[in-house]
């Protein structure tokens, strides 16, 4: 089954001018995570999540957090590989990677997880997408 992976979107300005998105990707396979975290402080509000195991690329990782109502919430995304981790992303509501290069430089041999904490008072539900391509 053939997979593919696309991004619509346009990025304004008021008042400037507007960039549309576009891209399709038709990587080997993808994942999905789901997590509810609790409010921040409490039992629950971080957890991990695994992407992708290591004999993969990664070439697409979206993010996304809600709280109770859907609104945007803030979540501290930290990318994982083994024993190392890469810089404290705090991600109001949505990120998106969509370059294999990029990905990849989050942490030294790329992301094999992402270490998830909510920021906020309410709890939030962070869903990850991750698009990868098999090696060899």
């Amino acid at each position: 089954m053939m997979v593919q992976v696309s991004v619509s979107a346009d990025v304004s300005v008021t008042g400037g001018p507007t960039l549309p998105l576009e891209l399709v990707l038709d990587p080997d396979a993808y994942v999905v995570s789901e997590a509810l975290l609790a409010p921040q402080g409490r039992a629950g509000a971080e957890v991990t999540v695994g992407l992708v195991p290591p004999d993969v690329v990664l070439t697409f990782l979206a993010v996304s957090a809600a709280g109770p109502t859907g609104s945007p919430a803030v979540v501290r995304v930290v990318p994982a590989h083994a024993d190392e981790t890469g810089p404290v992303l705090n991600v109001l509501g949505s990120l998106l990677m969509a370059n294999a290069d990029v990905v990849a430089g989050l942490v030294p041999g790329g992301p094999l997880g992402l270490i998830l904490a909510n920021l906020e008072a309410t709890t939030v539900t962070v869903r990850v997408l991750a698009a990868f391509e098999e090696i060899g």
